[in-house]
């Protein structure tokens, strides 16, 4: 939807396999997404790392999209690493 949108697009996965994926799924339908590392977002550390490399390749990070680790709904001043 974001890149369909016209939006850079830098993506993660836990494993080189989904990352491969989701490229050949966005090029088939004649998007471009920015993968980044292998990275675990339920690590802190990392995910800030992850966060921090899209900054630094694009200038700005407008839209944080995260769906990995575990669903948890609370207001987003709320939550914390371990929620």
């Amino acid at each position: 939807m974001f890149a369909r949108s016209g939006a850079t697009v830098v993506g993660c996965d836990r494993n080189a396999d989904g990352i491969e994926e989701t490229r050949e799924l966005a090029e088939r339908d004649g998007y471009r997404v920015q993968l980044s590392v292998i990275t675990d977002l339920t690590e802190p550390v990392a995910a800030k790392q992850w966060i921090d490399e899209a900054v630094n390749r694009n200038g700005r990070l407008d839209v944080l999209y995260n769906n990995a680790a575990s669903v948890h709904f609370a207001p987003v001043e709320e939550m914390t690493p371990k929620l």
